[in-house]
């Protein structure tokens, strides 16, 4: 029986390993500190290096323990010439041991690694301890390592690497010099591509190349997994559909389309485009997760020089900034906020499918933001009140949407067109006749007992009750009545009257009016009733708080408002 040949082929991950110092990027902090510890002889006892996954954590440990142990060192940079060097990149060297700290977390493995520990180095000038994923041990076990770590045997180094470094114990984290790692810039990771596909003979698109390192989200292993794929799958010639088309990402051209369609309100067109990309076989999460990237881009194209932020082609570029200038700063982070909204709920909504068209719906049908002191300027600005200042001050308020808009003072003074009862029509009953009452609060508070009286001579059964009422504001043709707390039945008798008795208070002051009535409260539900009753008293801000999915932050003039 003939036996299969040993497998001699090392993947890409592994072939492209730093074997220096100087071949790691992004790390800077760290190596220049390890070189200068080893040059100065200020080698510590223990090491954390603690950051995401793949960015050379384990593979500098390496470079570590080579350095410290090459034949013609210690040095900055090991020579990986020697039997040393040798033998601790092949993992082969006795005195520089490798833990998976995952799958030997037990105390009984920890005291078994204490017991070697006494032993002297057989070859190398120190005994080194690389555990990976060191979070991953038990309590008992790091217990079972403290006085170890705290006091080692001479010649004697830790060097413990985890992504979740707080769920250390801080009795471990205080006896160790802890080197946090940086992730990778997507700027990075396509330099350390591009000099491998070049090595590799692979010719790959800039623009895949770009791909390739956004989605390997600042992880280099990740990088050189996803370009191993690709020449598997692909050959020699990579391209940007070939990155697309293996990883599943949805082409950048759809996220185009879409962010089109959002710009002309085609609320059809933007649903066939998502259709068009699912039913060929598109990942949910994939695309909202691309149309993130996408606006995320759209975003910092509105920026001085943002589009330096944005990685892709000069050409694509371009259709970005041309994208972007479609659409105010607010409108791209609202649209952000409803994709990353429908992003963290796909995993439990019941019609994922839904949620997203349903989102993209509400894209398209978004208005353009707008400067609300340009809207009071087109609607005719301080030409069209007609009440004084000092009149609209307590209803000035201060408004809040999703787009952050502060509006200003004066859209409270903004009056809308009253409509006055014709007096020449003769209602036929003269106890509607006009008692030329001044349209202000004041007079109408004076007169309050001979409007309710009068009130009284036509319908009995109502007047006592609107007496009770308290007439608070008169402002743009709508009265509001205020009632005590004890006072709720008399509050509902008046409202479930208020057509009738809007036209006879309207006949008596000569304009038409609206009542609005509210109960009278104190400290948080008096002030929630006070915006309310601003709400519903000053028609320009009702409209506003609809068109913009807006709210009240507060009354004017508060502390924090």
């Amino acid at each position: 029986m003939e036996l299969a040949p040993a497998m001699s082929y090392i993947v890409t991950a592994r072939k492209w390993r730093p074997q220096f110092f100087r071949d790691v990027i992004s790390q800077h902090h760290v190596t220049e500190t390890l070189k200068n510890a080893i040059k100065s002889g200020r080698v510590g006892h223990a090491y954390l290096f603690s950051g995401p996954r793949g960015v050379g954590k384990t593979t500098v440990a390496r470079i570590f323990a080579k350095a410290l142990n090459c034949v013609n060192g210690p040095a900055e940079e090991p020579c990986n010439v020697c039997e040393n060097c040798k033998s601790i990149q092949s993992g082969s060297s006795l005195d520089v041991q490798e833990q998976d700290g995952a799958s030997n977390n037990k105390v009984e493995d920890v005291r078994n690694l204490i017991a070697n520990i006494g032993y002297h180095a057989s070859h190398c000038r120190y005994k080194m301890y690389i555990i990976d994923e060191v979070h991953m041990l038990s309590d008992s076990a790091f217990n079972a390592l403290l006085k170890t770590l705290e006091e080692p045997p001479p010649n004697v180094i830790f060097v413990f690497a985890t992504t979740e470094p707080q769920k250390i114990p801080v009795t471990v984290l205080s006896r160790c010099q802890r080197f946090d790692f940086h992730r990778l810039s997507v700027h990075d990771i396509a330099g350390k591509m591009k000099k491998i596909a070049d090595a590799e003979d692979l010719v790959v698109d800039d623009s895949a190349l770009l791909l390739i390192a956004r989605r390997a989200t600042g992880a280099m292993r990740d990088a050189e997994s996803i370009l191993e794929q690709l020449r598997a799958s692909r050959g020699s010639g990579i391209t940007v559909a070939d990155v697309n088309e293996v990883l599943g990402i949805a082409d950048r051209e759809v996220f185009f389309n879409i962010i089109e369609k959002c710009h002309s309100h085609d609320t059809r067109g933007i649903l066939e485009v998502f259709t068009t990309y699912y039913d060929e076989g598109g990942d949910l999460k994939e695309f909202a997760e691309g149309l993130l990237g996408h606006l995320r881009d759209l975003l910092y194209s509105r920026f001085e020089e943002g589009l330096d932020q944005v990685m892709v082609s000069d050409d694509m570029r371009s259709r970005i900034k041309e994208q972007s200038d479609w659409f105010q700063q607010s409108d791209i982070i609202r649209m952000i906020q409803t994709i990353t909204d429908v992003e963290t709920s796909l995993a439990y909504a019941v019609m994922p499918v839904l949620r997203i068209e349903t989102a993209l719906a509400r894209m398209s049908l978004m208005e353009t933001t707008v400067q609300l002191k340009s809207l009071f300027d087109q609607l005719g600005g301080k030409a069209v009140l007609n009440q004084t200042a000092e009149t609209q001050q307590n209803s000035s308020v201060s408004v809040s949407t999703e787009s952050d808009v502060s509006y200003e003072r004066e859209i409270a003074e903004i009056e809308q067109n009253m409509v006055y009862i014709d007096e020449s029509d003769d209602s036929g009953d003269e106890a509607l006749e006009c008692l030329n009452i001044d349209s202000d609060i004041e007079s109408i508070t004076a007169s309050w007992q001979l409007i309710t009286d009068r009130v009284g001579s036509v319908k009995p059964g109502i007047g006592p009750s609107l007496t009770v009422g308290k007439p608070e504001s008169f402002e743009h043709g709508k009265l509001t009545l205020s009632f005590g707390s004890e006072q709720e039945f008399h509050k509902k008798a008046v409202e479930s009257n208020l057509n009738m008795l809007e036209e006879i208070i309207g006949a008596f002051i000569g304009l038409k009016v609206t009542i609005k009535c509210f109960m009278r409260h104190t400290g948080v539900e008096k002030k929630k009733t006070e915006v309310e009753d601003i709400i519903n008293r000053e028609p320009i801000i009702e409209e506003i708080l609809k068109r913009f999915d807006g709210e009240i932050n507060g009354l004017w003039g508060e502390k924090n408002g």
